[in-house]
């Protein structure tokens, strides 16, 4: 089916097409407008330039979510098929038509199994300048489910665990113990 939309005052004309390919239950929804927008407090809108707004009907970006809410996951949620230990989700980041060189993950563990489970989030950058993605095995950094950083590590065991070299180039304060093995230096300020 056809339809050609007569435009009122300030609108653009447009086209809507439906219809499915034999074989195919799923049925496909073209339309031939500069705009889109779906309203009815749904705010939906894609615009020229291809930009895909949701909660609002004037996007600023590429994808720009739009939400009142508080909640942490309101704007944006990805979600895997299931909850086991070592499932992962993410976010990944390719410049060009290269390849997916970094990435920014949920990883699943075994802490907590179930539907309730808990996990640690992953920064993952790929260092070689080779034909491959990112992958998990390209972990620098990671914030453990008990609120432990991790840099060079993937079990972090303190607030900030760093496997490697720490260069500080401002000034260290300290309000608390040296510790190195048992020996143990104490400052006051």
């Amino acid at each position: 089916a056809e339809i050609d939309a007569q435009p009122m005052t300030n609108h653009i004309p447009g086209r809507l097409v439906v219809y499915t390919h034999r074989g195919n239950e799923n049925p496909e929804i073209h339309i031939d407008t500069e705009a889109m927008r779906i309203d009815s407090n749904g705010d939906v809108a894609i615009v020229n330039g291809g930009k895909l707004g949701v909660g609002t009907v004037s996007p600023q970006a590429r994808l720009h979510s739009f939400t009142g809410g508080n909640a942490v996951a309101s704007a944006l949620l990805l979600q895997h098929d299931s909850f086991t230990a070592d499932r992962k989700v993410g976010l990944g980041f390719k410049l060009g038509s290269t390849f997916t060189k970094g990435a920014i993950a949920f990883q699943s563990d075994s802490s907590s199994p179930g539907t309730n489970g808990r996990g640690n989030i992953i920064f993952a950058l790929d260092s070689t300048a080779d034909a491959a993605d990112v992958t998990y095995e390209d972990e620098k950094m990671r914030i453990s489910h008990e609120g432990y950083v991790g840099i060079g590590t993937n079990a972090p065991k303190e607030q900030l665990d760093v496997d490697g070299n720490v260069r500080i180039t401002g000034a260290l304060i300290l309000d608390g113990d040296i510790k190195k093995g048992d020996v143990r230096t104490s400052f006051s300020t």
